[in-house]
């Protein structure tokens, strides 16, 4: 596996966990600023990690079924980056449970996704180093995204912070495209 295929991998996994650890503490937060009660900030953080499970699960389901997983992830990350932008922009707590259930559906599928890739196409050899590679943008992920929601928030609102969480599912997108293995129609990551 060369070093673009890492990036890109790198990048498919480090984006949604931008996303989410920097949202994720944010959202009930959110939601009671838009006149949420907090049983239903609640009640919307379960939504959200419902949608985590659910794109979780469907990943591997979807894997075995469709072969064409970088367009799977493409796909998933071009409609999350409107989404999320939306999730910014809502003022009815209803629809930003629905937004957000399907960001983070995206989001779960798109990682959980990741590491089917990485499974089929690093070599016997190198899989701990790619799996280590994984782990660390995951790591990293979370502490960006924890270091700037916070101060994004304070200076200029929710709608920018969502907005330039958006641009980080357009890097998912684009490490999704760079990370092919292989030319040619063979291969598990088309």
């Amino acid at each position: 596996m060369n070093k673009k295929q890492l990036a890109g991998l790198f990048l498919c996994n480090f984006a949604p966990f931008v996303v989410g650890s920097g949202a994720l503490p944010l959202l009930p937060v959110y939601a009671a600023a838009l006149g949420a009660p907090p049983v239903v900030a609640g009640y919307y953080l379960a939504v959200a990690y419902l949608g985590l499970a659910v794109g979780t699960f469907l990943a591997g389901w979807v894997s075995d079924r469709v072969h064409r997983r970088r367009a799977l992830l493409v796909t998933g990350a071009l409609l999350g980056i409107p989404t999320l932008w939306w999730v910014g922009r809502m003022d009815r707590v209803w629809a930003l449970v629905a937004l957000t259930g399907f960001v983070w559906s995206v989001g779960g599928f798109s990682m959980a996704l990741t590491q089917i890739v990485a499974g089929l196409t690093a070599p016997r050899d190198a899989r701990g180093q790619v799996y280590g590679l994984l782990a660390l943008a995951a790591g990293l992920g979370g502490l960006t995204g924890g270091l700037l929601t916070g101060p994004i928030v304070d200076r200029w609102g929710y709608p920018t912070m969502f907005a330039v969480l958006a641009l980080f599912f357009g890097a998912l997108a684009g490490g999704c495209t760079a990370a092919r293995p292989w030319r040619g129609r063979a291969g598990p990551f088309r």
